[in-house]
């Protein structure tokens, strides 16, 4: 219930740049951990193993090097996969959009910039442009 109304928090914008990507990297590092434990029990792997499974799990990556040996795992893969999948590339959605805002918030002051450039430049053409004749 928790999770799924920060999820809800998170995608309608409703905190701020900065708490949202707080709360994002949680999710992912509760993912992780979630992961991590699960298969730690489940199969029994090394701490090291099983992030390593979870991480290439959520990435998509599947390297196939470890795999679940239990019908328990398996189904917990399943599940885990579809949710862990979602939550993953929702962070990275989260990420790029901030990324993109400063980008396009940097792109358009060098544009407002450039455009004062250019209509300074307007303005001094056209005011000595009544001193040139036409050669038609």
């Amino acid at each position: 219930m928790l999770l799924s109304t920060l999820l809800l928090m998170i995608m309608k914008g409703e905190m701020g740049t900065r708490i949202r990507i707080s709360a994002a990297i949680v999710l992912v590092v509760g993912l992780l951990a979630t992961g991590t434990v699960a298969y730690h029990v489940l199969e029994g792997w090394s701490y090291v193993d099983a992030l390593y499974f979870t991480t290439t799990t959520v990435t998509t990556i599947g390297y196939g090097d470890l795999h679940p040996s239990n019908d328990a795992t398996k189904l917990f893969t399943v599940a885990f996969a579809f949710g862990g999948i979602s939550v993953f590339l929702f962070f990275v959605t989260i990420i790029s959009e901030y990324y993109l805002r400063h980008k396009f918030a940097d792109l358009e002051k060098n544009m407002g910039e450039r455009a004062k450039k250019v209509n300074s430049i307007r303005s001094k053409i056209s005011k000595y442009s009544k001193y040139v004749k036409p050669r038609y």
